[in-house]
């Protein structure tokens, strides 16, 4: 019984250290703080699994369904030019093709912004500052559903931007 409590201490210790941040450095969720919107840029993904029924646009469409549901403002590229941080959420759908009729994937969720950095605070670059990441395998009849994985990202993305701006 004491080793299923020691257990439990340490798994509950690691859970709330994993949320401690040093002084000054924000979390994921904090550095969306301020953004008013985010140009949604797709990755183009493979044609075979276009041809599966999984296209570009269909993750375009439900990416932007997702934002707009939230209201949260999608920007053109000369907007997001024009704002501070110029902020982009990146989604990136990777897919392989095995010769026994299924799919490998990725489904890669970034939002990147322009930061300065503290080694030459006159140099601006791109850093991610929120993601998610999932990897898996599919049959390659039900790669349409996919796009269910890409809603939950988007979604997980705008709960955290409504949690720091909300509406």
């Amino acid at each position: 019984m004491r080793y299923v409590v020691m257990t439990m201490v340490m798994i509950l210790g690691s859970a709330t250290l994993s949320e401690a941040h040093p002084e000054g450095l924000v979390g994921q969720r904090d550095s969306l703080h301020g953004l008013t919107g985010v140009q949604l840029v797709v990755e183009r993904i493979k044609p075979e699994a276009e041809t599966d029924g999984f296209s570009t646009d269909t993750i375009q469409a439900a990416a932007e369904a997702v934002l707009r549901s939230n209201n949260i403002w999608i920007l053109t590229g000369p907007e997001r030019i024009r704002m501070p941080s110029a902020p982009y959420l990146y989604v990136n759908v990777n897919t392989v093709n095995s010769d026994r009729g299924f799919y490998s994937f990725s489904v890669v969720t970034e939002l990147n912004q322009l930061v300065h950095l503290l080694t030459a605070e006159k140099n601006k670059t791109y850093a991610t500052t929120w993601s998610r990441e999932i990897t898996g395998h599919i049959g390659a009849d039900e790669l349409p559903q996919a796009i269910h994985i890409v809603e939950e990202h988007i979604k997980q993305f705008a709960d955290d931007f409504l949690a720091v701006n909300p509406r």
